[in-house]
């Protein structure tokens, strides 16, 4: 009988031929059909290092052994190819052992079903490990001993920097990229300034800056962990990274130093020590504005903090987020509510019972002077209007500080010219609090609005800890009887509505429902049958259409009450079987069955509509409710009186 056999094929390296998988493969086919054994699988690990990964930890060697496939041998070129280190070779001998199974050696002539076969495998596996040993210590110390002579060892080198032949010897060295150098300076300046890694990334975007000399392989875009990973590196200050005995192929936090124990500095650096210790401290530490990706900090909204208390300790409850579930909580009793849902509770009440409360606007006047008055009035409102276009998406941030500039000098020279002391003044606006509200453009308005008109907000806790489900009667809100409800700054009440936002063309299935006074279901099912334009994003995004919402609104037909389809099923000429069924006072199936005796009239319909004549089910319903009163056995007689 023939043995079965499978092949174990492995590289580190892609590039070198001398051991390709190919070769390996080949080499263990010519074995296995020398000896008549039969290969009933080939397993492959490409890229991977014997000596940092483990067999069980590589995907072909799994695949391998989790396979049901039964086989008696596993051919592979080298010991070396299965395993560089003693402990790992005996795992997987005696692994392949209990499965009943031996490795065999094609270039070895080994065999390992004999003792005296493991036991030769054993010592060559034992030379492997020393050949790797040796390796890595005559790498680390040519890595050395290039680094103490101010050459470079190889590898990538960081944006801004380049390999060149060494103009003092033998060798390559380090230096600055004549192109990319300026870029990175202007970089690690930014960050020092106070910028955020993002502004960095969207500037360099604009700026087409020339993109990093990477391999084909990576990606030669800009992006957050790139400019991170860059400004943290030790090579812009001259430093050489050093991490001896470090496992992993990542850069670690040591550099070469000297023997006075300070870091060796080469004269490539780009910033100077001080700066990359800032620059290292700004992006790594916690409170620091620059090392939180923009992305990924929790976009919550300012309403309500520093005005909404606890009921339970009487501290503040401050916004947090859970999955991208923004609440409101208390950090001591943990005492927590839906934002989302308080706001809209607290809103609502504050444009329903204070909304139209008359609204005042602090102005500049000069006593007994109404010219220089009008004149200061007209200049704050054009402050207000000027500031309102920062708002828009093409706005002209220069031109904008020009005017706002001008406009100041003229009022700075209004009040030196006027012979009075001008003073603020609380003057009555033509709007009411409403519709200052919906003129507000951003939550800080929004927020000074409600802190006004606020005198107390709290919430109380649910019984089960924790919970953050939102109640009204949660809620305790108190207003401020004396307040005067003043127009924050920047709201514009010349043009109405002139500054509101536009709505944004999405909206989510809740909102659409709310928009239509429908329940939220009949949006879903109408997006499923393509009557409302749905897009592709994840759940927490809107994803309809706000034009097809509101195009849907236009054409659709709410239900009828139960009342209604009562009336319309009475007065109808065409019924269903069903309904026939219940004027009857009998099962749909008896209906059915009569009706293919031909005791209704019947008119041909497509799809679900009313088929039967209703004269003739009456007809029918009296002859039937007759036979019935005829049979007293009948169970169904006492169903129908």
């Amino acid at each position: 009988m023939s043995r079965s056999a499978v092949l174990y094929a492995r590289i580190s390296v892609a590039t070198e031929q001398s051991v390709s998988v190919a070769r390996q493969l080949e080499s263990g086919r010519q074995y296995a059909a020398a000896r008549r054994w039969k290969v009933v699988g080939e397993y492959v690990d490409r890229g991977v290092s014997a000596t940092h990964v483990k067999p069980k930890d590589r995907g072909g060697w799994k695949a391998l052994t989790d396979s049901p496939q039964p086989f008696d041998a596993v051919i592979v070129w080298k010991v070396d190819r299965l395993a560089r280190r003693v402990m790992d070779f005996l795992q997987v001998d005696e692994e392949l052992q209990r499965r009943g199974a031996a490795i065999v050696c094609v270039e070895q002539s080994l065999d390992l079903t004999t003792s005296e076969g493991r036991a030769f495998a054993q010592m060559l596996a034992v030379f492997g490990e020393l050949e790797t040993a040796a390796t890595s210590e005559r790498q680390a110390a040519a890595r050395a001993y290039l680094l103490a002579n101010g050459r470079s060892p190889g590898g990538l080198q960081p944006y801004g920097f380049r390999i060149i032949p060494n103009p003092n010897g033998p060798g390559r060295v380090r230096a600055q990229d004549p192109q990319r150098a300026p870029w990175t300076r202007e970089m690690a300046d930014r960050a020092l300034r106070g910028d955020t890694i993002y502004s960095i990334v969207q500037w360099l975007d604009a700026s087409d800056a020339p993109p990093p000399a990477y391999p084909r392989s990576r990606p030669h875009h800009w992006h957050f962990s790139m400019v991170n990973n860059l400004l943290q590196n030790p090579v812009l200050a001259g430093m050489y990274p050093c991490n001896p005995g470090r496992g992993g192929t990542g850069r670690g936090p040591e550099v070469l130093r000297g023997e006075d124990g300070n870091p060796v500095i080469g004269g490539d650096a780009i910033i100077s020590t001080g700066e990359h210790d800032a620059l290292v401290y700004a992006l790594t530490h916690k409170g620091h504005h620059s090392a939180i990706k923009n992305n990924l900090r929790a976009k919550t909204s300012i309403l309500l903090s520093g005005i909404i208390t606890c009921a339970e300790c009487g501290r503040s409850m401050v916004r947090s987020t859970s999955k991208k579930v923004p609440y409101f909580e208390c950090r001591h009793c943990l005492t927590s509510v839906n934002r989302h849902r308080l706001l809209t509770y607290i809103e609502g009440r504050l444009l329903s019972e204070r909304g139209r409360r008359p609204t005042y606007r602090l102005m500049w006047t000069v006593p007994n002077d109404a010219t220089t008055s009008i004149k200061l009035a007209q200049i704050d409102s054009d402050l207000r209007t000027v500031a309102l276009e920062l708002t828009g998406e093409d706005a002209d941030v220069e031109a904008i500080a020009t005017k706002v500039a001008a406009l100041k000098t003229a009022r700075n020279s209004l009040k030196r010219r006027a012979k009075v002391r001008p003073v603020e003044k609380l003057v009555r606006s033509s709007r009411s609090l409403d519709e200052v509200w919906r003129m507000c453009v951003n939550d800080e308005q929004r927020q000074q609005i409600m802190a006004d008109q606020i005198d107390k907000l709290t919430i109380a806790r649910l019984r089960r800890r924790g919970g953050r489900a939102f109640r009204e009667d949660r809620v305790t809100l108190t207003w401020r009887d004396t307040a005067v409800a003043v127009v924050p700054d920047g709201v514009s009440l010349d043009a109405a509505y002139a500054y509101i936002p536009e709505p944004s063309p999405w909206m989510s299935s809740r909102a659409a429902a709310e928009l239509l006074t429908v329940p939220i279901m009949t949006i879903r099912n109408a997006a499923k049958r393509g009557d409302i334009q749905r897009r592709s994003a994840h759940r927490s995004y809107a994803s309809l259409s706000r034009e097809s919402v509101e195009q849907f609104g236009r054409t659709y037909i709410p239900p009828l009450s139960p009342a209604e389809r009562a009336d319309q099923r009475a007065s109808a000429e065409w019924i269903s079987i069903t309904t026939a069924a219940e004027l009857i006072g009998c099962h749909r199936y008896t209906v059915t069955r009569y009706l293919r005796r031909g005791a209704f009239k019947q008119r041909p319909v497509t799809g679900r509509e009313p088929s039967l004549n209703r004269e003739s089910v009456d007809k029918f319903a009296t002859r039937w409710r007759a036979d019935l009163n005829d049979r007293p056995w009948s169970g169904a007689r006492r169903r129908v009186s």
